[in-house]
C-alpha cells in the first residue's frame, strides 16, 4: 500500500490536477473566509468552512476521475491486478493519496485560527470540530468520486456521474420530503444517501455518536464497493472467475446490508445519551438550576413537539434531548404537522408554529412558541433600515420556567388595568410574564370593583381617558393591602385629572407637560422629546445600570412632594439640568420658552410606604405613556421591559420559579482595520492561489523538458 501511496501522491504533485484542486479551494475559501471573518468580523471558522462544503463538491472531481478511469483507458489496471499486490492496498493506497491532498487544504484553511486569533477571540473546540468535519466532508467525497470512477474507463463520465451522485443526494430526499412527509418510508430510505445532514452538528460544535457511526460506515461502504468494482476484474483472470465472483458478490451484499442494519440499530438508541456539547459556551447544555427544578418532578411531564423529529428545530431537539437525559420524568412526544394537523388547536385552541411545544402536567399544560425560543434583537443597518438578528438562545428558559410553572403550587397573577384605553399589551411581552412563573389578567375595576385578592401586581398603562373616583378608591384599598402598584404617566394632565392626583397621591409633583432635552445627546434621532435618561441605581433598575439605554417618549416628568409623609421616594430615572417641560400640541414650539418649568426632573421613580396594617407597598411612577410599548422597546434592545420586569418582581416579593436567562450568542467580533483587510484578502485569494498555479506549471514544464 505505501508504494501506491506515494506513486499516487507524486502524481497528483508532478501534473497541474493537485496544484489547481489546492488553488481552486484555496482561492474559494479565502473569499468565504475574507467576507466572513475578516469584512463582517466573525470569530466562527466553522461558518465559513460551512460554507465551503458546496464547493467541495465542485473540486473533488478533478482529485477523483482520474483514480481508475485512467488505468482502465490505459490498461494498466491489468498490471496493478497481477501484481503481487492486493486490491485493497490499491484501493487504499489511492484513497489515502487524494485524503492527503484534502487534509493538506485543511491545514491551509486552519491557518485562519491564528490570523483570527491575533484580532478576537477564538472557539478552539468547535473550530477544531469544524476542520474535523470539513476533511471528513472532503473524504467521503472522494470515495463517492473513487466508487464512480471504478465504474468507467473515460475520466470525463467519471466526472459527470460524481457531479450527478452530488445533485441527487442532495436534492432528491428534499424533494421527496416536500412531497411525500417526513414520515414516508421513501423518505426514510433515501435518506441513507444524504451525506451532508449528518455533518450539521459537527460545524455546530455537537458531537452526535449516532452521524460519527454514519459518516464511517458512509465510508467503509463505498471503499468496500470499490473494491467490489476493481476486484470483479481480476476474477477474470483466474480459474473459477465467475464463481469466485458470485461468491464475493454475495459477501458484498451481506456486508453492506449489516452495516445498514447496525445504523438503523445505533439510531434506535435513546438519543439523550448521544450528544457531546462542544459549543464554547454550552449552548445546548442545562444548567444546574433547571436539574434542582426537574429534581423536584413527582409525576411525569410531557412535551408535545409540533413537528417530526427531522424537521425540528435542532436546537429544540438538543435540548429536548438533555431533558431527557437527566430525568425519566421527562417525556417527549412529536406531532408532525401532516398527520397531527389539528393536534395544537385541540389541545389549546390555537395555531402552534412547527416547533412549538406544549408542556402537560396531569390537566394542565403551558404552551412554549418557538418565536420565543430565541432572542431577537433590532437594529439598523448601513442604509438606515430596520433588521433583526439573533442574539440568544432561550429554549432552556422557556422549558424550564413552563415546567416550574406546572409544579408550583402558588399561582401568582399579574393584573392589567382596562377601560380607559390604555396602551396595548403585546404578546411577546405576556410570554414572557408566564415564563416568570405569573398569569395575567386584564382587569375593569368598574365590574369588579376591587382588586382581586391574588393580585401580586397591577399596571396601569398609559390611560388616554380618565378613572372614576371608585376605580381610584379601590386601587387605593389595594395599595394599602401592601399591594404593587405600576403606573405609566397620561399624556395630558387635562384628560386624566384623577389619574394624575392618583400618581401625586404618592410623594410626587408631576409636570403638566411633556420633558424636553436641549442636549442632542441625551435625544434618539435628535428629536427633543425622546430622551435617553441617566438610569439611576435601584433594584429595579440593576439590569440596566450602566449597560443599556431607556427610552422615554413624550415623558411627563416628576419631582419630590417634600409634604408627603411616611413615603420614601427614589429616583429610577432623571433628565438633565438644561431639561424643560412644556405642553406639546400642534403649534407649540419644541424649543425652550420662558414660562416653561426648568429641569432637571425624574422620569420614573419608586415609593415605598408602610401602610396602617405594617404592610410595605410599593408604587412605580413612569413619565413615558409608551414605555413598553413594543416598537419603542425594540429600539433599545428590550432595555424598557427589563426595567418594568425590574418592577414587577421588586415589589411583587413572591417566590416565582426559577428563570434561567437566555444564553447569548453574540460573537466576539474579529476587528481589523480595512488596510489590514485588503492585504490579507490579497495574499489569500490571489497570491497564495497563483503561486500555487505557477507551482505547478513550472513542475510540469520541468518534466516534459526532460
Amino acid at each position: 500500500m505505501s508504494a501506491i501511496y506515494q506513486k499516487e501522491l507524486k502524481s497528483y504533485f508532478k501534473s497541474l490536477s493537485g496544484w489547481l484542486f489546492l488553488a481552486a479551494l484555496t482561492f474559494f475559501g479565502g473569499l468565504y473566509f475574507s467576507l466572513n471573518n475578516l469584512i463582517y468580523g466573525s470569530p466562527y471558522l466553522s461558518e465559513t468552512l460551512a460554507s465551503m462544503l458546496i464547493v467541495l463538491l465542485f473540486l473533488i472531481p478533478i482529485l477523483t476521475m482520474r483514480s481508475f478511469a485512467e488505468e482502465k483507458k490505459f490498461k494498466t489496471d491489468q498490471l496493478l491486478l497481477t501484481a503481487p499486490v492486493r486490491v485493497s492496498s490499491i484501493i487504499f493506497g489511492k484513497f489515502f493519496a487524494m485524503a492527503t491532498i484534502m487534509a493538506i487544504a485543511t491545514m491551509i484553511f486552519s491557518m485562519g485560527i491564528i490570523l483570527v486569533a491575533v484580532y478576537g477571540s477564538v472557539p478552539v473546540a468547535e473550530t477544531v470540530m469544524a476542520l474535523i468535519a470539513f476533511f471528513l466532508y472532503g473524504c467521503i467525497c472522494i470515495a463517492i468520486g473513487m466508487f464512480l470512477s471504478s465504474v468507467t474507463e473515460h475520466q470525463f463520465i467519471a466526472a459527470i456521474l460524481t457531479y450527478g451522485f452530488y445533485i441527487f443526494m442532495i436534492l432528491v430526499p428534499s424533494f421527496c420530503e416536500v412531497l411525500l412527509g417526513a414520515d414516508s418510508w421513501l423518505v426514510k430510505a433515501l435518506s441513507i444517501l444524504d451525506v451532508t445532514t449528518p455533518f450539521n452538528m459537527l460545524f455546530s460544535g455537537i458531537i452526535v455518536p449516532t452521524d460519527i457511526v454514519y459518516i464511517f460506515s458512509a465510508l467503509f461502504v463505498l471503499l468496500f464497493l470499490t473494491w467490489f468494482m476493481v476486484g470483479r476484474n481480476s476474477f477474470q483472470l483466474t480459474n473459477n472467475g465467475k464463481k469466485n465472483l458470485f461468491k464475493t458478490a454475495i459477501g458484498t451484499v451481506v456486508v453492506i446490508a449489516i452495516v445498514i442494519a447496525f445504523n438503523i440499530g445505533v439510531r434506535q438508541l435513546p438519543t439523550e445519551y448521544a450528544q457531546i456539547d462542544m459549543t464554547q459556551h454550552h449552548w445546548y447544555s442545562i444548567t444546574d438550576e433547571t436539574k434542582a427544578v426537574l429534581d423536584t418532578l413527582d409525576e411525569e411531564v410531557t412535551i408535545y413537539v409540533i413537528g417530526s423529529k427531522e424537521t425540528v428545530d435542532d436546537g429544540v431537539r438538543l435540548y429536548l434531548d438533555a431533558y431527557k437525559k437527566y430525568s425519566n420524568k421527562i417525556n417527549v412526544e412529536y406531532k408532525p404537522l401532516d398527520t397531527y394537523p389539528t393536534f395544537a388547536a385541540e389541545m389549546t385552541g390555537s395555531y402552534m408554529d412547527e416547533s412549538g411545544m406544549i408542556v402537560v402536567k396531569g390537566d394542565d399544560y403551558r404552551t412554549v412558541s418557538y418565536g420565543d425560543c430565541y432572542v431577537i434583537e433590532y437594529g439598523y443597518d448601513s442604509y438606515g433600515m430596520l433588521m433583526d438578528y439573533v442574539s440568544g438562545i432561550d429554549i432552556e428558559g422557556q422549558l424550564t420556567a413552563a415546567i416550574g410553572s406546572l409544579i408550583s403550587d402558588e399561582k401568582y397573577t399579574v393584573y392589567f388595568l382596562e377601560g380607559h384605553n390604555e396602551v396595548p399589551i403585546y404578546e411577546s411581552l405576556l410570554s414572557r410574564f408566564h415564563k416568570g412563573g405569573y398569569s395575567t389578567a386584564n382587569l375593569s375595576l368598574l365590574k369588579e370593583k376591587e382588586v382581586p385578592e391574588d393580585a401580586v401586581t397591577l399596571v396601569i398603562n398609559g390611560p388616554e381617558n380618565d378613572l372614576s373616583a371608585a376605580e381610584v378608591t379601590a386601587i387605593k384599598e389595594y395599595v394599602n393591602r401592601g399591594g404593587n402598584l405600576i403606573m405609566m404617566a397620561s399624556l395630558d394632565i387635562k384628560d386624566t385629572p384623577n389619574y394624575d392626583a392618583l400618581m401625586e397621591s404618592y410623594g410626587v409633583n408631576i409636570t403638566e407637560g411633556s420633558v424636553l432635552e436641549s442636549d442632542m445627546y441625551y435625544v434618539y434621532n435628535e428629536v427633543p422629546f425622546a430622551i435617553l435618561p441617566d438610569n439611576e441605581y435601584h433594584d429595579i433598575t440593576a439590569s440596566v445600570y450602566n449597560s443599556k439605554y431607556t427610552l422615554m417618549i413624550q415623558s411627563r416628568g416628576f419631582t419630590v412632594d417634600e409634604t408627603a409623609e411616611g413615603m420614601d421616594v427614589y429616583p429610577l430615572f432623571s433628565s438633565q439640568d438644561n431639561s424643560y417641560a412644556k405642553v406639546l400640541t400642534p403649534e407649540a414650539l419644541v424649543e425652550f420658552e420662558e414660562g416653561d418649568e426648568v429641569g432637571p426632573f425624574m422620569l420614573g421613580v419608586c415609593t415605598e410606604m408602610y401602610t396602617d396594617s405594617g404592610e410595605l407597598a410599593t408604587i412605580t411612577m413612569i413619565g413615558s405613556p409608551a414605555f413598553i410599548y413594543e416598537e419603542i422597546d425594540m429600539i433599545v434592545a428590550n432595555a424598557n421591559t427589563d426595567v418594568f420586569f425590574g418592577a414587577v418582581n421588586y415589589g411583587s416579593d413572591v417566590e416565582v420559579v426559577t428563570t434561567i436567562p437566555a444564553k447569548s450568542i453574540e460573537p466576539e467580533y474579529v476587528m481589523v482595520n480595512s488596510g489590514l483587510k485588503l492585504l490579507y484578502t490579497s495574499l489569500i485569494v490571489l497570491l497564495l492561489p497563483i503561486c500555487m498555479v505557477i507551482t505547478g506549471i513550472v513542475i510540469v514544464v520541468a518534466r516534459r523538458k526532460k
